[in-house]
């Protein structure tokens, strides 16, 4: 079997990581160049790199229209007691409709 290695390599915290990240934004090396002065491998480098982008990333929002609003907004129906029924639709103004409704209690 291979020899393996007992080298122990330790274990970053997010925390460093962030700050090792923000070391490298500052200093103006290559990617290669930081990761290899600083002793951390390559690969590992890039993966951190990767989930920082990630995380930095602002979330995109996609306005869409509502294809079910017409279907959601059934119209109100008002019945009085004299037998005479109003179906109204969504789009009166308050006001608009507190007269309708005082012209049908009239009737």
């Amino acid at each position: 079997m291979g020899n393996k290695s007992s080298i122990r390599r330790k274990r970053t915290t997010s925390a460093e990581r962030l700050q090792i990240l923000e070391t490298f934004r500052l200093s103006g090396l290559t990617q290669k160049e930081f990761a290899r002065q600083n002793g951390i491998g390559l690969s590992t480098f890039y993966a951190w790199m990767g989930k920082s982008r990630r995380r930095d990333a602002a979330p995109v929002f996609i306005a869409a229209p509502n294809l079910f609003a017409s279907a959601a907004r059934a119209p109100f129906r008002f019945t009085f007691s004299s037998g005479l029924s109003l179906e109204v639709h969504s789009g009166f103004l308050p006001q608009e409709l507190a007269s309708i409704l005082q012209a049908a209690q009239a009737v």
